[in-house]
């Protein structure tokens, strides 16, 4: 990979951390969380899917750390759980 394709993966990692961060802290807006097997937490899986799409286990790791300065440490366990099994996330 040369310099200007790592540039631009870099930038790419980046705008889907910040879009990521943004839909899971809406999608956290007013809810105490979700339950693993419930099919509202789908939207929450699916971007844990992208972000190991993009960037693998690293970038689903920036993301929870940006989502536990958002949200706090209890909607963040639970983000936790619902994305376990994804990449190599183990809730």
């Amino acid at each position: 990979m040369g310099l200007f394709d790592y540039i631009k993966k870099r930038l790419k990692d980046g705008e889907v951390l910040d879009q990521s961060v943004q839909q899971l802290t809406e999608l956290y807006s007013g809810q105490g969380g979700f339950n693993y097997y419930s099919e509202a937490a789908e939207p929450v899986k699916k971007i844990g899917r992208a972000l190991n799409r993009q960037g693998g286990f690293k970038l689903m790791l920036k993301a929870h750390e940006q989502f536990v300065q958002i949200k706090g440490k209890s909607l963040a366990r639970n983000l936790e759980q619902v994305w376990h099994g994804i990449g190599g996330w183990s809730g």
